[in-house]
């Protein structure tokens, strides 16, 4: 299914508004933010990062104004390496 769908089925976490997920290719991961009303595809990338280990730094820019809760639940799905797995398709 289409990556800005709400069943979108490669959701690696999701809070608030935001979610990162893996895309269909397995190649990247991809932040995202999801827009009001009623659109068809309603989340919208904000930023892409093809290695794991780089989304510490992108849920922290402060440009982006990511909530440190996403950071919190990311953290809790990918476990205690700390983004260390850089092969999407584990």
């Amino acid at each position: 299914n289409n990556e800005t769908a709400d069943d979108y089925c490669r959701v690696i976490c999701r809070y608030d508004s935001y979610r990162i997920i893996r895309c269909r290719d397995e190649i990247q991961f991809i932040l995202q933010r999801r827009v009001g009303g009623r659109h068809k595809w309603p989340w919208r990338a904000l930023a892409y990062v093809v290695c794991e280990a780089h989304l510490p730094a992108v849920l922290q820019r402060g440009s982006l104004d990511v909530p440190h809760g996403l950071f919190e639940v990311w953290y809790a799905a990918t476990g205690d390496d700390l983004g260390t797995n850089t092969d999407p398709s584990d």
